[in-house]
């Protein structure tokens, strides 16, 4: 009933179960173990077909927090071997886009950094401050990798000054929709044609 009760809470369906759950009384984390029914197989991205698994390896994820104890998925993760010969770790959709995460603690993450610093952010996480940005980092990749800037008309440009001295940056929003498009390093011609450039990828003509 236990397992079933933390299989809710972190939505985990089949073929994924909770195997076991540990609490370390000295640490407060709490350790769920995951594991997958026996028999399953699994598709690849890319690849037709699902495919009988190979071996395993055991990943861990650091999940949102139960009341006031860090929690931990560790994860037996099935590896498959498809018809070319090649072997592929296999990724639970509960996994998140930065090693040793799950989707919703990258979630959190992401709806924190919104209000406040990284830093303030890993303080309340409990991770370091260079972690909350790679998830950020990584997450404003994927983003802009979609983002479509077929419908800007008319651009907002300035620079400011990120430390002493003169180091700047450069700063593009669509000044309609008043949303931040492009950011980089410096103020000079290149980074113009940067700007060109970047708009061109996304759809933008940029005269």
């Amino acid at each position: 009933m236990t397992a079933r009760v933390f299989e809710a809470a972190l939505g985990i369906g089949a073929p994924w179960s909770v195997r076991a759950i540990e609490f370390d009384e000295r640490s407060g984390v709490l350790t769920l173990q995951v594991d997958f029914k026996p028999g399953t197989h699994f598709t690849i991205a890319g690849n037709e077909g699902a495919h009988p698994v190979h071996d395993t390896v055991t990943k861990r994820y650091r999940h949102l927090n139960f009341f006031q104890h860090e929690c931990h998925l560790q994860v037996r993760t099935p590896r498959v071997k498809l018809p070319d010969g090649s072997v592929h770790l296999v990724t639970p959709e509960f996994a998140g886009r930065l090693s040793g995460f799950t989707l919703l603690f990258e979630a959190m993450v992401l709806m924190l950094a919104q209000q406040m610093p990284f830093a303030a952010v890993a303080r309340i996480v409990g991770e370091s401050a260079h972690r909350v940005m790679e998830i950020c980092r990584r997450y404003v990749a994927m983003a802009l990798e979609q983002a479509d800037f077929s419908d800007v008309t008319a651009l907002a440009i300035d620079e400011t000054s990120r430390a002493r001295g003169h180091d700047y940056v450069t700063l593009a929003a669509d000044a309609m929709a008043r949303r931040v498009l492009f950011v980089t390093e410096g103020r000079d011609v290149a980074t113009i044609k940067e700007l060109a450039a970047d708009l061109l990828a996304h759809g933008c003509p940029p005269e």
